[in-house]
């Protein structure tokens, strides 16, 4: 699928980023890669999937959207029918009439509801984003310091990665987000720059995230 722009430039790579996770995982199917790697795919496609709804609840929250509250219910809706693949694919059983899961499957049916997510409910948002917060540049750099440290530590060490499988709840937290930020310009994904232009701005360190 073709990603939706939004014109942040985090966001614009997530979707990006997740459109690919989803052609990964339809070509385990193609190429008779297995259960269990096709079940690892799902997996690294949920933990995107969490983060990037962390990083853009993040971002409508900062630019004050009014429909975020209905977003946070669509992204819950799409995390809590990841889950019902993941938990069923680990089965080997479809989740409504029993039928064996296929790969093909779930690329599928995510596909579509990622494309729709992004091309009705993202869409809507956008106008939003032309407003950027004020904040003070010094703020903004005191902000960008530590996740800059964290990732320049990351590329001598990686850490081991959280999958959202083993979160304790489908409610992304504003650690998952920096987490993915500070993982995503360690990997050279996202620059510097981007994190401080495209989501520093709207971060409210003491308001934590959820669903």
């Amino acid at each position: 699928m073709i990603p939706v722009r939004v014109g942040n430039s985090i966001l614009d790579h997530d979707h990006a980023e997740l459109s690919c996770l989803l052609e990964d995982l339809h070509a385990l199917w193609i190429n008779r890669c297995g259960l269990r790697a096709l079940l690892a795919g799902l997996i690294r496609f949920e933990d995107a999937l969490c983060a990037h709804f962390a990083i853009e609840e993040a971002i409508l929250g900062g630019c004050g959207y009014p429909g975020l509250a209905h977003h946070k219910g669509q992204h819950r809706a799409f995390l809590g029918e990841v889950a019902t693949f993941r938990k069923a694919l680990a089965e080997g059983n479809h989740p409504e009439d029993g039928r064996p899961l296929h790969g093909f499957d779930i690329a599928s049916r995510l596909s579509d509801l990622l494309y729709a997510h992004e091309l009705v409910e993202d869409s809507s948002y956008i106008p939003a984003l032309t407003v950027l917060p004020d904040v003070p540049e010094d703020v903004i750099r005191q902000r960008l310091s530590p996740l800059v440290e964290e990732a320049t530590q990351l590329k001598t060490a990686p850490q081991p990665v959280l999958h959202a499988a083993d979160a304790p709840a489908l409610t992304p937290q504003a650690t998952h987000a920096l987490t993915r930020l500070t993982r995503e310009m360690a990997g050279g994904g996202l620059k510097p720059e981007q994190v401080a232009a495209d989501f520093l701005p709207y971060w409210v360190e003491q308001t934590p995230l959820s669903c």
